[in-house]
């Protein structure tokens, strides 16, 4: 029986498989602090909240396309291209009906603002249809030209029209259509060999142009592009056959897709690009184009449509109404959805006993006449039950009958009324339930709405009630405790002094509160923070623990920690070992962690030595105060003199039980960014029911699909394969234990490893876990893999093994007798107590991996990360790296660790005493083991290595594998730290250092019961996962594989980032997941969209809230979200610099055609030399220049450029660029040679000069091959695409041509296949982080490593000083060395704390490493960041920086506000390396490396040997140190604070700051990615200003509203912060964090913004 999802039973898995996931992972020894934290995460609504309902009722229908021709609004021919694809007689909805009469009938320009899957796209193509019809009948058909542009953002939806115009018109050959993107090939052959290769399946149309030939040779009647490539094609000559002559006369419609999306600066380049667009092709004449946009996600409703309307005349240029009394001036269609008098009269109320018994009837799939009997046994109207089987009879299959049978039977039920009217917007489903109008239970609502949603009256026909079920899960941000226990209000009142919510002082007791971490081994609980100096008020100084920044989760730590136990252990020699720090150099890094008694102030979180009373601060001496010990770590002395260790890395060292590891053993409650989305996406993927068709049975999941979406295109490409290997994981173990269970010599405890092995390749191929090109042997080997893996404890707690599951028994030798020292005193142990005892030894190396592995099976491989190493043992650690020592060489190891306990337990002796024993019984036992003829000798397999010589190592064939459950094997778990141990000596637990008690559990009780991983690996259902990412990282050719796999479910979890959220047909889908909540509420709904499209099911979207306050503040309100009020989109073409670039384009196109025509100069004709700087700049073959031409072709002054000028140009922008005397023209070029240009021209000139000059040169000194070289770097300055160079020099529009748009090249590294698949592209300020030298990237499935910069060759990169003041932070550049003192406070910024040196723009991009590596666990690190600074005001010519403006209805006697507005601020980010130390470079290759920091006194080399990242090849070029850097003119708001509240406050200003970003976006609906801001020192003494900025190069006007709106957004950002979780004295992801900002978490202060704001606004209410 298939089941829909329920969704109360759905949401409380989710929230139960959570919350036991954390459980898991945070675990506390401590019985209080576990039960506290539990108690926390079990606060109702704290982890998720939903289910909530939004109900979309169907769409009102409209008359079909057979009565619009009858009404004579579509020519009569239509009915020959009506099919299947577009039926005849099938109504259409209402608002497509009514957009089609607007703009085929009326002739009026129209907004289709209707949800998604509403058929937008068929209210303007049917008119379109229809006008080419029209066109049929007079014979203009024939005439090839374009009659419709299809405009769309991205090509992945171009794509998808496309396919949508094969199946509409794949039979009416009559009409021709094409698709001209970058992908579309030139010549007809390749396209065709390029259609055959993507659709093997598919024929070529004859009516498809599928080459750019062809369209050049006949223009297409329907052109199909993006806004990128319309660009091209208004300039170049080559394609004015789509707007010019006999081809060019045919032009009516513009659609525009997606309107939405083009807001602020996209809308003003659109906007303009179609102003060129209508004066190209009709001279801007009024009326001449049907203008069409559609979107799902164009306001709020009708109260909207008048700023709907006024958008579309802006974008367009073209006249669109709104007028509320007038329908027939109302441009804006909006979807009509059915209400409750549109369905059958009541009949009655349905029982809740109806809806059960039908919903179950329908999951068993029983036939009508089951249907029948059980609604009529319900009390159903008998008569309504009829009409019901009457209409399923019409049914052509059993499932349609059913859904007749529903539709019929619902469509009167007066419940179902009650709840469409009641979800007139989004409910909670547990609210519905206290509904009075609705009067039904809330299980009832469920089936109810589960029975809907599959009633339809026809298989295409939209359901009675699509629904939609919406879930929010959030991250932890943190564990926070209370120290002070005693106090009353937690010991007699039961206050918690646990929280989740960052406090710091507790709520209770107004004690200081500090910050957890734990051991997720042991579970010993720590204190964490970072220790500073602080200032008294008599000029001393106290150290005092303040909680550390979210930031503290990354490698550059800082933090500090503390235990509130005073035990430390030896430190473990296995461990060391293992973790890579023995060896050769064990000696040196094996170390005795120790621990420094210390007292802390809980009045203020004071620190002084234990030796002291109390620390030296100003708390009343009676406050409380608690002793710690900081964590000391030997390895480094400065460490210990500092008192605490400082632990970059984290923790990676645990005193509670000895652990360890390189990447932290001790972890914060920070959720990250992967495991818990994981956890969720199982639990989710797990839920879905699988696809009722048969022939999908053999596809992973069975047709299950989920679509889950992330902003970021990294974190879409490592999910993929992240979850596909956690899940994999699971199912992995899942079938062990399976296949274990049900043999019978399985359960008996019979088979080895060997045996093992082909049960489970059994169950694997039942499962469907393989490919089917792998082979037997391939599968095979895996399987011996995934066992290895189990065998050796990778993952020893969350394993089988450690979770009671699985017991692997030594197989005790015939005849075995124990060595007689440990029968006797003072061990005196039985003979299985000794076997028992030296199995306990032989584990301890058996879980660190000293074994031998299956044939094929190799321990260094990926798969056994981090532990990919061959491991050994001999009697102490050996000299090579690996070689485990069965007795210590320093410190202590875990065999002398557990004889120690173990006989210290058994005698009482003091621990000295059991050391000393079990050090002098271990040589004994080793000799008992490896002497030959001794009964376990052949256990052991010996070989020679290098350096170590003989060492050993245990036969994994020797151990017996046992389902515990199933042979019913005694269980035992530590009451302390929970391990499990089959075994049982004395109750001393196994693990490391462990003073707890092994107790017997029952394998199948509920001791388990909170343990996320051994519930997954005994409930899983076996069903296998193929995961994929989607995202702009893949080539075209390869994203349209990825989609169309998807679509055939041959992928069925697709991880993707912004590439599916519009309109992307991702074909039938039940299931979105969100990994974070999106920008803005229009991206919500277009994800959210994605789910339910012809779906009989109810569609479920989770969303996961990452820690930063835009998810928090949303995972608190989701309604809000869910509803889908959004403000319409706004833009004003007032933007000069945009518009100039425009104007530019305009010339510049009118130019190529006149130099073509007149001259014959061609200087863009794809494919061709043409389209290259060289021949427009500088040609070789004698002819004349673009550029002289250029000023030949102006000085005539062309009045048809001017013309078209006037017609393009805004009338408000004319005098402004002085079209009428052609004063424009002097920034492009003039006379004087200053234009941008006229310096574009001396670039190019004076580069070919240096090269002909150097090359002259190389030839006269006879060095031919430097000569050579010169030669090859002219021809690369010439063979750049001449209007990709022409808009990085902002002569053109930046948006077709990305100015900052740079590569981390892959193409070079042969090895790996997928580089050929990928295209790495950033903007300059995402790459000079991500793409910077050392830093990883994933796509692919792979992680690609910056080897370096490229070089272009010839090039050197200019280099600019600069300096970051490090007392007030204001950014100084120059061009030379910068003075040494501040020019704001006068600081010393060449210092001990400098930040400051020389940055380089790598705007040739990077080259990638050639070591390329599969994903792993661990998420490729982003080791640097960078910053924006405003630097200074770009200076205009003719213009003066405006002075600052007195804002005087946010100015009082307390504080005053000035603004300045300007379009030329300058912004700039610097990636300074780690540690501010830079990256070092090559100046020959371009090879790259983070510079490290240098000890005083000693220099960086100058030189040192690496290989080049391009060739491969050996290269000893010189070295420099430099930063990265990128700088761009934005948009910026500069808002100067003065008065006696406005001082200088390092905690003031950021919180003002975030609190007013956040206040912006969200009251002027503004992307909050589009929106940035910092603090700009000005003047000493007084507060910083703070500049809010266009997140947009060159601006997009969003901080000019803001200028406009400061007191709304005052107000918002009041409210955003009067009122939050955390404390005031603090601040969390809901109020002002955020990802961006965790350069100054620290310093946020939610109480100070809410103290200043509230007099900013003069309310005195906060």
């Amino acid at each position: 029986m298939t089941r829909p999802i329920h969704p109360l039973q759905a949401t409380q898995r989710i929230r139960d498989d959570y919350a036991r996931y954390l459980r898991t992972i945070y675990f506390f020894r401590e019985e209080d602090l576990r039960r506290q934290f539990w108690e926390a995460l079990d606060s109702p609504n704290f982890l998720v909240r939903g289910p909530i309902l939004e109900a979309a009722p169907p769409f009102y229908h409209g008359r079909s396309i057979a009565e619009l021709i009858d009404a004579g609004v579509l020519h009569r021919d239509f009915r020959q291209l009506c099919s299947d694809a577009l039926p005849l007689d099938r109504p259409l909805y209402l608002h497509q009906d009514q957009a089609i009469e607007k703009v085929a009938a009326q002739e009026r320009n129209v907004v289709v603002a209707t949800g998604t899957g509403s058929g937008k796209t068929e209210a303007f193509l049917i008119p379109i249809f229809d006008h080419l019809l029209r066109q049929r009948e007079t014979g203009l058909l024939r005439q090839p030209g374009v009659r419709a542009l299809l405009l769309y953002p991205m090509n992945a939806l171009a794509n998808d029209q496309l396919k949508r115009l094969r199946r509409l018109l794949g039979h009416f050959p009559d009409i021709t259509f094409g698709r001209y993107t970058g992908e579309t090939p030139t010549e007809q052959k390749k396209a065709e060999d390029q259609f055959r290769q993507q659709f093997p399946s598919d024929r070529i149309l004859p009516n498809e142009k599928i080459s750019r030939e062809k369209m050049w040779e006949s223009p297409p009647h329907i052109l199909i592009t993006n806004y990128a490539m319309l660009e091209y094609l208004l300039l170049r000559p080559k394609d004015s056959e789509f707007f010019d002559g006999d081809t060019g006369q045919f032009w009516r419609f513009i659609a525009l897709d997606e309107a939405h999306i083009y807001d602020g600066a996209s809308g003003i380049e659109i906007a303009m690009l179609l102003r060129r667009l209508k004066d190209r092709v009709v001279g801007s004449e009024p009326g001449r184009l049907r203008c069409i946009a559609t979107s799902a996600t164009l306001g709020r409703g009708r109260e909207d449509f008048p700023a709907v309307a006024r958008f579309a005349s802006e974008i367009f240029g073209e006249p669109f109404e709104w007028q509320e009394a007038d329908p027939k001036r109302q441009d804006v269609v909006e979807g009509t959805r059915e209400r409750m008098a549109e369905l059958d009269a009541p009949w009655g109320k349905g029982s809740g006993r109806l809806y059960g018994a039908l919903a179950d009837a329908v999951a068993q799939e029983q036939a009508v006449s089951q249907l029948s009997a059980v609604a009529v046994a319900a009390s159903a109207p008998p008569e309504t039950v009829q009409k019901a089987e009457r209409a399923a009879a019409t049914a052509e299959d059993t499932h349609d009958a059913v859904n007749r049978f529903l539709h019929s039977l619902l469509k009167g039920d007066a419940r179902l009324h009650a709840l469409r009217e009641t979800l007139d917007t989004p409910r909670a489903l547990t609210d519905l339930a206290t509904n009075p109008y609705l009067d039904a239970s809330t299980e009832e609502v469920v089936h109810l709405v589960e029975l809907a949603v599959r009633a339809r009256s026809k298989p295409d026909d939209v359901s009675l009630l699509p629904a939609r079920y919406h879930v929010f899960a959030r991250a932890l941000e943190g564990a926070f405790v209370c120290l002070n226990s005693s106090h009353p209000a937690h010991a007699d009142e039961g206050k918690p002094r646990f929280f989740l919510t960052r406090h710091e002082t507790c709520p209770h007791c107004s004690a200081w509160v500090f910050e957890m971490a734990t051991c997720p081994r042991c579970g010993t609980a720590y204190i964490v923070g970072r220790v500073m100096q602080e200032r008294k008020e008599k000029g001393a100084s106290v150290e005092v623990l303040r909680q550390p920044g979210t930031r503290s989760e990354s490698l550059d730590d800082g933090a500090s920690y503390f235990v509130l136990s005073d035990q430390v252990l030896q430190p473990d020699e296995d461990e060391a070992v293992v973790s890579g720090a023995a060896g050769d150099a064990l000696p040196e890094t094996l170390h005795t962690e120790q621990l420094e008694p210390t007292v802390v102030c809980l009045g203020c979180g004071a620190l002084a030595p234990a030796g002291e009373v109390r620390p030296s601060c100003q708390c009343q001496p009676t406050t409380k105060v608690v002793s710690l010990q900081g964590v000391l770590r030997g390895d480094s002395d400065q460490q210990r003199g500092k008192g605490r260790a400082a632990a970059r890395n984290g923790l990676n060292y645990c005193v509670g039980c000895g652990a360890r590891s390189p990447s932290g053993i001790v972890f914060r409650f920070l959720t990250g960014q992967d495991a818990p989305v994981s956890v969720l996406s199982t639990t989710f993927y797990q839920l879905l029911p699988p696809d009722r068709d048969d022939r999908v049975a053999l596809l992973p999941g069975q047709g299950r699909k989920l679509l889950i979406f992330a902003d970021s295109r990294q974190d879409a490409a490592f999910f993929a394969p992240y979850l596909e290997r956690t899940y994999r994981q699971v199912l992995r173990r899942r079938l062990i234990i399976k296949a274990l269970a049900e043999d019978p010599d399985g359960s008996a405890g019979r088979l080895r490893q060997n045996d093992l092995a082909t049960r489970v390749l059994a169950e694997a191929e039942a499962a469907t876990m393989f490919e089917p090109k792998q082979s037997f042997d391939e599968r095979k080997n895996r399987v011996a893999r995934w066992l290895a893996q189990e065998f050796v404890a990778l993952d020893y707690r969350i394993g089988l093994e450690g979770l009671g599951l699985l017991h692997f028994r030594l197989v005790q030798p015939p005849r075995w007798e124990p060595p007689p020292a440990l029968l006797e005193s003072p061990w005196n142990l039985s003979r299985s107590e000794a076997w028992e005892l030296l199995v306990v030894l032989l584990n301890t190396l058996r879980q660190q991996g000293a074994v031998t592995y299956p044939r094929h099976v190799d321990p260094r491989d990926q798969a056994f990360a981090p532990r990919n190493v061959e491991l050994f043992m001999q009697e102490y650690v050996g000299e090579g790296p690996g070689v485990l020592g069965w007795r210590p060489k320093r410190g202590s190891n875990r065999r002398v660790d557990f004889l120690s306990r173990l006989l210290q337990r058994r005698t009482g002796m003091s621990s000295d005493r059991t050391r000393k024993a079990a050090e002098e019984a271990l040589p004994g036992i080793w000799r008992f083991l490896t002497t030959e003829g001794a009964p376990l000798r052949p256990y052991l397999v010996t070989e020679q290595r290098p350096k170590a010589g003989v060492v050993h190592r245990l036969d994994y064939s020797f151990w017996e594998w046992i389902p515990a459950i199933e042979a019913n094997l005694p269980v035992y778990r530590c009451n302390r730290c929970h391990n499990v141990s089959y075994i049982n000596l004395d109750g001393v637990c196994p693990a490391n250092g462990c003073d707890g008690t092994l107790e017997r559990v029952d394998a199948q009780q509920g001791a388990w019961a909170d343990n996320h991983y051994r519930h997954l690996y005994t409930t899983l259902e076996p069903i296998p996962i193929s995961a994929e990412e989607h995202t702009a990282q893949w080539t075209p050719q390869e994203a349209g594989r990825v989609q169309d796999r998807f679509i055939r479910g041959e992928i069925n979890v697709l991880s993707c980032s912004t590439t599916f959220e519009l309109g992307v047909d991702v074909g039938d889908l039940q299931a979105v997941l969100m990994r974070n909540v999106p920008p803005t509420t229009a991206n919500y709904i277009q994800r959210a969209g994605r789910a339910g499209r012809r779906t009989d099911s109810v569609a479920l979207v989770l969303t996961y809230a990452q820690r930063r306050s835009h998810d928090l503040s949303h995972f608190n309100r989701p309604e809000r979200l869910v509803s889908g009020r959004i403000l319409p989109p706004t833009v004003t073409v007032s933007n000069e610099k945009i518009v100039r670039r425009h104007v530019h384009s305009v010339l510049l196109a009118a130019f190529l055609r006149w130099a073509k025509d007149v001259h014959s100069r061609e200087f863009h004709g794809p494919g061709s030399v043409s389209d290259r700087v060289g021949y427009f700049f500088a040609p070789e073959d004698g002819g004349p220049s673009g550029p002289d031409l250029l000023r030949q072709y102006i000085a005539g002054r062309p009045e048809k450029v001017q013309q078209a000028m006037k017609r393009v140009v805004p009338s408000d922008l004319h005098q402004t660029l002085d079209i009428e005397n052609w004063s424009w023209l002097s920034l492009l070029t003039s006379s004087e040679e200053d234009g941008i240009l006229d310096k574009s021209v001396l670039e190019v000139s004076n580069d070919l000069k240096l090269y002909a000059q150097l090359e002259s040169e190389a030839v006269d000194d006879k060095r031919y091959r430097l000569a050579e070289h010169y030669q090859n770097v002219a021809r690369t300055v010439r063979s750049r695409e001449l209007l990709g160079f022409l808009g990085s020099r902002n002569v053109l529009p930046a948006y077709g041509f990305p100015t900052a748009v740079v590569e981390l090249r892959t193409s070079h590294i042969p090895s790996e296949p997928a580089a050929s698949r990928v295209e790495l592209q950033r903007d300059l300020r995402v790459a000079i982080a991500e793409y910077a030298p050392g830093g990883e990237v994933v796509a692919a499935k792979r992680i690609w490593t910056s080897g370096g910069l490229y070089r272009m060759p010839g090039h050197d990169l200019p280099a600019f000083h600069y300096g970051i003041c490090p007392e007030c932070g204001r950014f100084h550049r120059s061009g030379v060395d910068l003075e040494g003192r501040c020019t704001v406070c006068g600081a010393n910024m060449l210092g001990r704390m400098r930040r400051s040196g020389e940055y380089i723009i790598p705007e040739f991009g990077f080259v990638a490493g050639r070591d390329v590596r599969v994903t792993g666990e661990g998420r490729p690190q982003r080791l640097y960041s960078s910053r924006i600074y405003f630097s200074d005001y770009e200076p205009v010519p003719g213009e003066s920086v405006p002075a600052p403006e007195p804002v005087h209805e946010l100015s009082s006697d307390v504080v005053r506000l000035d603004r300045r507005y300007s379009r030329y601020g300058k912004l700039a980010m610097v990636n300074s390396g780690v540690l501010n130390c830079g990256f070092r470079i090559c100046d020959w290759c371009g090879w790259a490396e983070p510079a490290e920091p240098l000890a005083i006194g000693r220099r960086a080399k100058r030189t040192s040997a690496h290989t080049n990242p391009r060739t491969g090849k050996d290269c000893t070029g010189p070295l420099k140190t430099y930063h990265l850097g990128h700088e761009f003119i934005t948009d910026v708001l500069e808002l100067r604070f003065a008065g006696p509240l406005a001082q200088p406050d390092d905690s003031l200003w950021p919180s003002t700051l975030y609190a007013l970003l956040e206040g912006a976006s969200e009251t002027l609906g503004i992307p909050r990615d589009d929106l940035d801001g910092t603090l700009y020192p000005y003047q000493a003494g007084l507060a910083p200003a703070i500049v809010l900025f266009d997140n947009v190069p060159g601006g997009a006007g969003h901080v000019n509203r803001i200028a406009k709106a400061l007191p709304a957004i005052v107000r918002s950002a009041l409210e955003r912060v009067a009122d939050c979780e955390c404390g005031p004295e603090t601040s969390c992801y809901e109020c002002l964090r955020n990802f961006y900002n965790q350069w100054c978490h620290d310093q946020l202060r939610r109480g100070l913004a809410r103290y200043f704001l509230a007099a900013v606004a003069q309310q005195t209410a906060y």
